[in-house]
């Protein structure tokens, strides 16, 4: 089982309020949803629902979806053709694939994206790249934004921290 210590090191850099995780899920509840969607969830999503079922990232940037038992709204893992749709982003669908990757579809272009090499990974590449534009109270950092759009500093700063975090994510490679 994985335990997320970079992801926990992460939130425990940020005051109380700028996330929201909930009580772990239970190993009940688990085996419902998998027996719901009569598919075996990926080991990293079943190992982050036994810490946490769900619950929002940024002020509710990201909502990250739980089984039986989470927050009501939170109760959404679900299929998606052949992807399981386990959260939601700025304009995004947060999905994985039967290989654990996460893969985002844009909602206006329905394009899909691989963005993270495991669910794993993607939180600490989501939370590296977030913690440039964000500071400790979930506020935007003065020097992220330039007349409305994101500086082009802080776009490099956010690739830099994503591949460091994920390196085998395509995404932050083409976004390089």
């Amino acid at each position: 089982m994985q335990f997320f210590e970079r992801f926990r090191q992460a939130l425990a850099r940020y005051a109380a309020g700028v996330h929201g995780l909930h009580a772990p899920a239970t190993e009940e509840a688990i085996a419902a949803t998998e027996a719901r969607l009569t598919r075996k969830l990926p080991v990293d999503l079943r190992d982050f629902l036994a810490q946490w079922n769900g619950g929002w990232l940024f002020h509710d940037d990201y909502a990250l979806f739980g089984v039986g038992g989470a927050p009501e709204g939170l109760d959404r893992i679900a299929i998606a053709g052949d992807l399981l749709h386990v959260g939601d982003g700025p304009s995004i669908e947060i999905l994985l694939d039967d290989r654990g990757r996460v893969l985002t579809r844009d909602g206006e272009t329905e394009e899909l994206l691989v963005e993270g090499s495991s669910f794993a990974r993607w939180l600490d590449a989501t939370m590296a790249r977030e913690g440039v534009v964000y500071d400790r109270d979930g506020e935007f950092r003065d020097d992220a934004f330039d007349g409305g759009e994101l500086a082009e500093a802080a776009r490099r700063k956010r690739v830099q921290a994503a591949l460091k975090a994920d390196p085998a994510s395509p995404a932050w490679h083409a976004e390089a």
